[in-house]
């Protein structure tokens, strides 16, 4: 695997646009904080938009291209794309496809983008921190295998949230007590049972499941 690289010489800027920032993602003793039905529980939070590197490139060409009022200086999705908002109707817009070519030609012009899921990145310390105490051999599985793992625990809570909701709450997850934590890799094992022998389950929470217990 490459190691990533960063590049702290050149000189970029950033423009950030976000959506469905819940900032803090907590549990309560019946619910979290934010409804599980809510969109923001169940969509990702996103953080992008564009970026160039050193002097800021020439774009009146692209606002010529899009027929932008000249009083406009943001851009907005509502400027690119009429009626619906839906994704399929977005890449049927004329603009948004002008603006996409726009990129893809030497223009300087980059997008930027990261995706979040709140709960994902809520549990997945489960497993690292499994592994971080497991065998050498465990160890030696590779990324792979942890993601792997790590994408299995999270259907899992997907599909048993209030179990996992009541657990978190009555372990005060993330901040177990030191005493405590057998109890909750215990608790945590127990959800498993319904799933542990399905084909779409088995071989990730099995794995799971031993490296639980033998980081217990």
């Amino acid at each position: 695997m490459l190691e990533p690289t960063a590049d702290f010489d050149s000189s970029f800027t950033f423009y950030y646009d976000e959506t469905n920032n819940i900032r803090k993602f907590y549990v309560k003793e019946f619910d979290f904080n934010v409804s599980l039905n809510s969109n923001s529980f169940n969509s990702n939070f996103v953080l992008g938009g564009l970026v160039y590197e050193g002097s800021q490139p020439d774009i009146k060409p692209l606002f010529d291209r899009l027929n932008l009022q000249k009083n406009i200086k943001e851009v907005k999705l509502k400027h690119i794309v009429q009626g619906k908002k839906e994704f399929i109707d977005c890449l049927k817009s004329d603009k948004l496809n002008v603006f996409l070519k726009y990129l893809l030609s030497d223009n300087d012009l980059y997008i930027h983008y990261s995706s979040l899921n709140i709960l994902y990145w809520s549990i997945v310390d489960i497993v690292d921190s499994a592994i971080a105490v497991s065998s050498e051999v465990t160890k030696q599985f590779g990324l792979y295998f942890q993601n792997y793992l790590k994408n299995d625990l999270y259907k899992l809570a997907k599909l048993e949230i209030d179990s996992f909701q009541e657990l978190f709450y009555n372990f005060n997850y993330p901040n177990i007590k030191k005493e405590s934590v057998s109890e909750f890799i215990e608790e945590l094992i127990s959800i498993f049972d319904e799933y542990i022998d399905t084909q779409e389950f088995h071989f990730g929470l099995e794995s799971l499941r031993q490296i639980l217990k033998e980081a217990n």
